[in-house]
């Protein structure tokens, strides 16, 4: 009697999928209606226009999201090397990243005071719950406008698993950058401006 799962062709390492279980299309797409969810919440709370959400074409790997200077928004879903699907707070951050440029379409300051604001409203509202030693969106301060104060000794946590490069080396955004980022038709996040360095 033959087993139904090993009668199908799979690629070396991957894990039959078992009866009933969602296919990876299924997935993108349930992930993608929380993400377009999400995304309005936001845009509409931070009086933005609403853009136009879509994933990622499948095998683009050199870049997080883009923006699109008429408001379209494309996100990768999934891990470049393993093909998962990223963790849904790398995805909100990448969201977040790219909504902001519908605000300010460079990486320049006023970009990330306002990508940083976005940050902050989506983990009040718990849209954002990343996983951090300090318990605090990257770039927040306190209400005295002070940065969070380092963890005492003894009450560390286990390092968090490595979330997306907010800023990638050389982005246009550090000092004497002659690039405010911008790249063609859009604003790439993970990429490198041409010339850049």
């Amino acid at each position: 009697m033959s087993n139904a799962l090993e009668s199908t062709a799979m690629k070396p390492g991957t894990m039959p999928r078992l009866p009933g279980a969602p296919t990876s299309r299924a997935i993108s797409l349930q992930v993608m209606r929380r993400l377009r969810r999400d995304g309005e919440r936001i845009a509409k709370q931070f009086g933005l226009p609403v853009p136009e959400f879509r994933a990622e074409r499948a095998g683009v790997t050199d870049h997080y999201g883009v923006c699109s200077r008429d408001g379209r928004i494309r996100i990768r879903l999934r891990h470049a090397k393993t093909g998962r699907v990223l963790k849904y707070s790398s995805l909100v951050n990448t969201l977040c990243h790219e909504l902001a440029h519908l605000r300010h379409f460079h990486h320049g300051e006023l970009f990330k005071r306002f990508y940083f604001r976005l940050l902050r409203w989506a983990r009040k509202q718990e849209i954002y719950r990343p996983a951090t030693a300090t318990g605090r969106v990257p770039g927040d301060l306190d209400e005295a406008g002070a940065a969070p104060p380092a963890p005492r000794p003894g009450m560390d946590r286990p390092a968090p698993q490595r979330q997306l490069a907010l800023f990638p080396p050389g982005d246009g955004t550090g000092p004497g950058s002659r690039s405010p980022g911008v790249r063609g038709a859009g604003v790439v996040m993970g990429r490198r401006p041409a010339g850049g360095r």
